[in-house]
Formats: C-alpha cells, sequence, structure tokens
C-alpha cells in the first residue's frame, strides 16, 4: 500500500486510526508530493494506492492517469474533500477504483479497505492460475490442441466463446477461417509391425502434400487421423478438388502398399463450430462409399474377405418397415443391421450405423414435412 496525500496530518492519521496490517496491508511509501511517488513507483509496484485529489503539484485525477500508465494493474481509491459528480465521473474513467468523501467516516475506509483486500486477492489468484493455464498450455501444447480439435470434431462440445478464447492462448487464427476436414481410418489388422510407426509413417506421408494448399492442423484418436486442412475462403474452395484427389491418390496407394485404410473428406464449412458437421460428412462418405475396388477385386467396405459390410439391403428393409408400421419387421431388421462382427470397419461401426440411419430418417421427415402429404408414404406413419 501506498499513501498520498499532501498534508502530513493526513498521512499519519490514517496509519495512526486504522491498524493497517489487520486488513492485510504494508505501508510501502507514505508520500505528500506526488511527483516524488511517481519516481519510486515502479521499485515499489504497489497493489493499492490511496490519493487525495487536490495537491499542488499535481490533481489526484493527473496522479491516477500517470499511474496507470506505469503500472495498470495497480488499484486506486481516491479521497476527497470536494462532493463533485464531475471528479467521481472521471476518476471511475480512468479506472479508479473507489472514490471517498472528507471527512472520512471510519466503517466506510473500513469497509473500503476489506473490499480492496478481497479484489486484490481475487486478482492475485486469477493471476496466478492463468500463469498456471499457461505454462501447462506451453509444455502439453501438442496434446492439448489435439484433444481439443477432437472432442470439438466426435462431439461438438465446446460453444464459440471457448473455441475463441482456446485459439487465442493457442496462437490459432482459425476460429472462423474456412476448412476442409479429411478423415483417414486405419484398418490395423492389415498393418504389419508397430502400429504406432505406422500411423506417424502415414500422418507424415498426408500431411506434406496438403500442407501445400493451405494451412494444416493434425489430431489422431486410437485408429483414426484428421487432417484439417484451412485458410481463407477463397483458396480453400480453389482447392477443394485437388484435397480430395490427394487424399484419395493417397488412399489407393497405401492399398497397393497392403496398407488399408478409408478416407472421407468434407465439404468446405466456416468456422471450427463447424467441426462437428464436417466430420458427419467423412463418416457418411466412407459408410456411403463409391464403390471402387482395391487391388484385389474386393469393395471399398468389404473387410477380411467380406465378413465386414454396410447392411443397405437391411437398412432398406428398416424403412419398407417404418413405412407401413410394422413394429416386428422393424426390429428384425434393427437386430440384422447391428448382427456385426467384433472386427468391425472401426470400432464405434454401432455408432456410424445409427448415424446413416438417423440421417435417412431425418430426410425422410423433412420430405414428409415439406410435402406436407400423408399419402408420401404406402402407410400411416409411426407414432
Amino acid at each position: 500500500l501506498v499513501l498520498l496525500d499532501d498534508e502530513k496530518i493526513v498521512l499519519q492519521g490514517i496509519q495512526k486510526v486504522f491498524h493497517l496490517e489487520d486488513y492485510g496491508f504494508q505501508v510501502t511509501g507514505a508520500f505528500n508530493n506526488p511527483l516524488k511517488a511517481l519516481e519510486n513507483l515502479e521499485e515499489l509496484k504497489p497493489d493499492l494506492i490511496i490519493t487525495d485529489v487536490k495537491m499542488p503539484q499535481m490533481d489526484g485525477l493527473e496522479f491516477s492517469a500517470r499511474v496507470k500508465e506505469i503500472l495498470p494493474d495497480t488499484e486506486i481509491v481516491i479521497l476527497s474533500g470536494y462532493d463533485e459528480f464531475s471528479n467521481a465521473q472521471h476518476a471511475l474513467k480512468l479506472g479508479v477504483r473507489d472514490y471517498l468523501l472528507k471527512p472520512i467516516k471510519k466503517a466506510d475506509f473500513a469497509a473500503m479497505l476489506t473490499r480492496m483486500r478481497k479484489r486484490i486477492e481475487e486478482k492475485a489468484a486469477q493471476a496466478a492460475y492463468y500463469e498456471s493455464l499457461q505454462k501447462y498450455a506451453e509444455s502439453n501444447h501438442t496434446e492439448l490442441k489435439n484433444q481439443f480439435f477432437l472432442e470439438l470434431a466426435e462431439t461438438g462440445k465446446y460453444d464459440e466463446g471457448y473455441i475463441r478464447t482456446f485459439c487465442q492462448q493457442m496462437h490459432l487464427d482459425m476460429a472462423d477461417a474456412c476448412m476442409i476436414l479429411v478423415k483417414v481410418v486405419i484398418n490395423d489388422v492389415h498393418i504389419q509391425g508397430d502400429y504406432m510407426s505406422a500411423v506417424g509413417k502415414i500422418t507424415e506421408e498426408l500431411k506434406g502434400p496438403l500442407e501445400d494448399f493451405a494451412g494444416t492442423e493434425v489430431f489422431l484418436s486410437d485408429e483414426e487421423i484428421y487432417f484439417l486442412i484451412w485458410g481463407e475462403k477463397e483458396e480453400i474452395e480453389a482447392s477443394e478438388e485437388d484435397i480430395r484427389n490427394t487424399a484419395e491418390s493417397f488412399e489407393e496407394e497405401l492399398r497397393h502398399r497392403q496398407v488399408l485404410v478409408y478416407t472421407g473428406i468434407s465439404r468446405p464449412v466456416t468456422g471450427l463450430g463447424q467441426l462437428l458437421i464436417a466430420r458427419n460428412e467423412c463418416d457418411n462418405q466412407i459408410l456411403m462409399g463409391s464403390g471402387r475396388e482395391d487391388q484385389n477385386g474386393r469393395g471399398k467396405y468389404d473387410l477380411a474377405g467380406g465378413d465386414i459390410k454396410i447392411p443397405y439391403d437391411d437398412i432398406e428393409t428398416l424403412f419398407a418397415a417404418i413405412s407401413m408400421n410394422d413394429a416386428e419387421k422393424m426390429r428384425n431388421s434393427i437386430e440384422r443391421i447391428y448382427d456385426q462382427p467384433a472386427n468391425a470397419l472401426y470400432r464405434d461401426f454401432s455408432s456410424s450405423l445409427t448415424f446413416l440411419i438417423l440421417l435417412r430418417l431425418g430426410r425422410m421427415i423433412s420430405r414428409y414435412e415439406s410435402e406436407g402429404d400423408r399419402e408420401l408414404f404406402s402407410g400411416r406413419m409411426p407414432d
């Protein structure tokens, strides 16, 4: 605490009447000249300054403005013998925390000290928290980014405010960028040798060509690699076809090397808040497939000799049952759809099948509502 008043008796009175240590303050300077106080300010670095407003060398308002230039985080309380609203208003604009009128009532002054101590302690705790967060971020930068992008892509967990704050902390100028997501699903059954080394090699081999188009962020889960290509809208849209061709060519190249992967490429989306949509597009593309065959003549989603496949026929049967409101047929279709081997396309295959069904159901309902015709279906809609 630093005290400033051109009357020495006031300085002495404050220290005598109030046991400042009881409020958590230690007086490190008591000045009757504001110019002298300014000279010592950087050395003292007080948490709080209590100053008079009317002084011959410099008034308290000008002094407060100078203090905020030197130590912007220092709290200031002004004491004044003049009940002038303009002074108080000006003080608040300068960032002065409190404004007390002389003669000062002991209770008011004590309450001010209590408030200021609480505020200073809260600021110190917040500063310590952000410092520890910053240190943690610096030491865990890659891990934090990976977790952030993965949760955003797979769950849409974070709101816009958090996304912007995180990007600022991580120095990522991409919160509102245009972006394309490339998802690579790895079938580890077909990877020979060390799995993690193989994943690292795949990541580096595809990341290089994609970086030629725009900024590229990579994040991973146990079985999937995501490549987020981002930049200006015109830049990304102009590169969309080349990005798609690059990813699909890489998939074919890996298949020739007996490494089985599956790629999905989203359309351009704007803003990290749309990452979940981009991921769903990738999943839908992987699940729907394009009918391409690998070098052994197997369909793109026919794994391990044909034991894994998307049950399109059963899905069609399910929707026929829905249109006819046939509950038993619905149940039987669902049982067949989810009767998949343990060695599925990837571990959340059942979740992906559910997404595919809900996507189809959403389109069905949307068409029904837009046409407003219950005869759109061969039977009545189920409850």
